[in-house]
């Protein structure tokens, strides 16, 4: 459940908002609600998607290795460490996120029909967080909770930073 928690603040669903992020979330939302973690993957910073694949790496390599086989390895869609290691940071991701909507479809399902409200935005540096409030449903009762996104130039365009849930599970 842990993992669906992170999955979900990787792939919020967002409300439409007046800013100058509108084309960003609405690309962003098309491609999480089909599934297109290639799309999504692009809308990420390169650099995240580095972080990701050495954090991934650093579990693989970790002294807990059966743990690493039984659970990593599965969500990568890899059947060795080697294999792992010789995925991109971008496959690591799209493999993290497609297995895991295949493991959870019903979690998938809540996710795509969650609702989100837009809360605003602030600049911080080279940086820019993006706050709503997103309802989904867990089961019998719905939960809300805050979501923040912070996102980043590169190359001219934005492009949206991990989220600290998800930094916080590889241990970062």
């Amino acid at each position: 459940m842990r993992f669906i928690v992170i999955c979900i603040a990787l792939i919020v669903t967002f409300g439409a908002h007046a800013s100058d992020f509108d084309k960003i979330v609405k690309n962003y939302t098309a491609a999480v609600n089909s599934n297109d973690f290639e799309l999504v993957a692009e809308l990420l910073h390169p650099n995240e998607l580095d972080l990701l694949k050495e954090k991934v790496d650093g579990s693989l390599q970790s002294s807990n290795k059966s743990s690493a086989d039984k659970g990593l390895l599965r969500l990568l869609g890899v059947d060795s460490r080697q294999q792992a290691f010789k995925l991109t940071p971008k496959d690591v991701y799209i493999r993290i996120c497609n297995n895991l909507m295949a493991r959870y479809p019903n979690e998938a399902l809540e996710i795509a029909i969650a609702s989100s409200i837009y809360l605003g935005e602030e600049r911080h540096d080279d940086i820019v967080v993006v706050t709503y409030k997103m309802t989904y449903n867990t089961g019998d009762e719905p939960v809300t909770r805050i979501v923040q996104h912070r996102l980043k130039e590169y190359k001219d365009s934005w492009r949206f930073l991990l989220t600290p849930e998800t930094l916080a599970y590889f241990g970062l």
